[in-house]
């Protein structure tokens, strides 16, 4: 019985919580999601056609990291 009070006041206290929250900031949150959203050319490019260079893979690079 003591569990279920406890659960209960949590929610409520969660609840109200929720509910008083600034309503500014839900509104502001709401008016940035509807904003478009900007699109650059690199972005709709393929993966093969990007202008930087291929990374080079040295011999270091590919032994293991051993510690004495």
């Amino acid at each position: 019985m003591k569990t279920r009070k406890s659960i209960l006041i949590i929610l409520v206290i969660a609840f109200i919580s929720v509910s008083l929250a600034n309503p500014y900031e839900r509104k502001h949150n709401r008016s940035v999601m509807d904003q478009p959203v900007m699109v650059e050319e690199w972005m709709t490019q393929p993966f093969a056609t990007l202008i930087e260079e291929p990374l080079e893979v040295e011999d270091w690079m590919t032994r293991p990291f051993i510690t004495n």
